[in-house]
This record gives C-alpha cells, sequence and structure tokens, in this order.
C-alpha cells in the first residue's frame, strides 16, 4: 500500500521557499533554499537560515521517525507501545512544536516572518506543491501569517512579473482556479483582488485546527 506523504511548506516573502516532506513509513527529509538573493551578503545570510532551519527542524525529525516505526507496527498487526487512539495527540503535539521552531525563527530580525501549512496528505498536498512550484519557478510571491486558529496563505505574482489570468497556466485552469479547489477541498475561503493592485492577486484562508483533526483521522 503507498503511503502519502505529508508536506510542511514553510514560505517566507523575502524569495525563500523551504521545505520539509515526510512520507510516513519510510521518512526521509529535504530542507532546501530555493530562491536566493542576489547580494553576496544576503545570500550567505540565507545559507545561514537554512542551516538554522535544518537543526531546529531535525529533532521534529527524528520524532516523526519513532511515530513512523509505530505506525507500521499498527499497520502490520504488531503490538505497539501505544494504542492507534492514543496517537493522534502525540502528532499534534508534534506538529505545534514544529510551528513554535518556525515562530521562534520568525523572531530574529534577518528572518521575515513565516508560514507553517500543515497539508492533509491526499487532498492539500498536491495543490499546496503546485503554488511552491509556481513560486519557484515563476517568481509567484507567497506571504503567510497565523491569525489565532486561522492561516492566511497570500499569493501573487511580484510587480515585476507579467499578470496572470486563470488559464494561463498548464495546471488545469491556472493557479486562480487552483486556488479556488485548495479552498474547497480545505474548507477554507478565497478572496480575489480586483482592481490595480495585482501583487497578491489572491487569499487563501485556512481553519488549522481543523486540518490538524483530519490529518489524524485520515491517517487510523
Amino acid at each position: 500500500m503507498e503511503i502519502p506523504i505529508t508536506s510542511i511548506a514553510v514560505c517566507l516573502p523575502a524569495g525563500f521557499v523551504h521545505s520539509l516532506r515526510t512520507p510516513l513509513g519510510a521518512l526521509t527529509s529535504a530542507l532546501e533554499v530555493a530562491q536566493m538573493p542576489v547580494d553576496e551578503e544576503m545570500r550567505n545570510s540565507a545559507q545561514a537560515i537554512a542551516r538554522r532551519q535544518a537543526l531546529r527542524l531535525g529533532d521534529l525529525v527524528s520524532e516523526l521517525e519513532a511515530y513512523c516505526h509505530l505506525q507500521r507496527m499498527v499497520e502490520e498487526g504488531d503490538e505497539p507501545t501505544l494504542l492507534p487512539a492514543d496517537l493522534a495527540p502525540l502528532v499534534m503535539q508534534l506538529w505545534a512544536r514544529a510551528a513554535s521552531a518556525v515562530e521562534r525563527a520568525a523572531e530574529q530580525p534577518e528572518l521575515p516572518a513565516g508560514l507553517l501549512v500543515l497539508v492533509q496528505p491526499e487532498l492539500l498536498r498536491p495543490a499546496l506543491s503546485v503554488l511552491v512550484h509556481h513560486a519557484v519557478v515563476h517568481g509567484l510571491q507567497l506571504e503567510g501569517e497565523a491569525c489565532g486558529d486561522w492561516v492566511e496563505l497570500r499569493a501573487g505574482f511580484p510587480d515585476t512579473a507579467p499578470a496572470f489570468e486563470a488559464g494561463d497556466e498548464p495546471f488545469d485552469g491556472g493557479p486562480l482556479e487552483l486556488a479556488r479547489r485548495t479552498a474547497l477541498l480545505c474548507g477554507g475561503t478565497l478572496q480575489v483582488q480586483r482592481g490595480a493592485d495585482r501583487a497578491l492577486p489572491f487569499c487563501l484562508r485556512l481553519q488549522a485546527a481543523s486540518l490538524f483533526m483530519q490529518n489524524a483521522e485520515g491517517l487510523w
């Protein structure tokens, strides 16, 4: 049986896109700086930020590896040290620790405020992956912030890039349609900005707490 990938995507507005992908049952991790500033000093700073992020998420990766071992025991019918029903709060705690690590990193003056997006494996990950793809390949600008129980993700091309409309991209309707579909899948809302300001044309509003529960229920 193919086990879906759970992604943690950290989108930073200053041109950085970091991602940590963890396939359940066969965990691997990757944390990369997808776009580097031209300025050499900023480039070195970005590399240092990436190294710190990798270190701070390292403990989380180790704990997720232990969780995946327990999950495999459950799937294979072995006697686990934790019952499946006990795993949900454990995973939610791990996600919370990851969010806390990102928040602490965001307090550093050289690092812009970041966003932790927790993605439901089978539904949301492909959509968010395409948005991150746009950010890397087409210079898509991503900004986000946590607002209580909600996470807001604002995306669009920077002023220096050409404006886009639904259907301009070969992703089954374009990025605007992709954003609508993502909002529908996660039970969130989509706001589209019209008029002259096209820097951030749409905003996704995701209910973080419901994503946690969907992740837990979907895995077990």
